[in-house]
C-alpha cells in the first residue's frame, strides 16, 4: 500500500540527457546517462546561493547538484561539457525558462529589458558541438 503522503514528495520538474554521454566520469559517479530527473531547489539551496561565504569553496554548487539530480553520485566529477547543462536545466526547473535581465544603455541613459529562453540556449548547443572530441 503507498503513503497518503506520496503525493506531496518533491517530483522531477525536467529531465536531461548528459550532452558528454557519461564519457570522463569516473566509475560509481553516475547511476545513468539519459533521462536524468532534476527537480527544483528548496529552500535551503536557495539561501546557501545567497551566502557568498558559502559558495567560495565550491561546497554549496555540489550540494545543489546533489539535491537535485541525485543520479549524479559524485558532481566533483562532472567535465565542463555537463556542468552548463546541469545547471541551466536546475535553473529551469526552479525558476522556469526565461531569465531576465536589464541595462542601461552608456549613450542616452534609456533602461532596455530582455528575456532569455534557457531552452533556445540549450538547444543551440545541443546542435553545436561543445568540443571535438579526438
Amino acid at each position: 500500500m503507498t503513503s497518503p503522503l506520496t503525493k506531496y514528495q518533491r517530483q522531477p520538474k525536467q529531465s536531461i540527457d548528459l550532452p558528454s554521454k557519461g564519457k570522463w566520469y569516473s566509475q560509481g559517479s553516475l547511476a545513468k546517462t539519459e533521462d536524468l530527473e532534476v527537480f527544483s531547489m528548496t529552500a535551503s539551496n536557495e539561501i546557501a546561493t545567497k551566502t557568498p561565504d558559502t559558495l567560495l569553496s565550491g561546497n554549496t554548487t555540489v550540494n545543489i547538484i546533489k539535491n537535485c539530480v541525485p543520479s549524479i553520485k559524485d558532481p566533483w566529477q562532472i567535465p565542463l561539457i555537463d556542468i552548463y547543462t546541469i545547471l541551466s536545466v536546475i535553473r529551469m526547473a526552479s525558476y522556469g525558462a526565461n531569465i531576465s535581465a536589464s541595462n542601461t544603455c552608456t549613450e542616452c541613459s534609456e533602461e532596455n529589458s530582455y528575456e532569455v529562453d534557457i531552452q533556445n540556449i540549450l538547444a543551440h548547443f545541443a546542435r553545436e558541438p561543445l568540443m571535438k572530441v579526438l
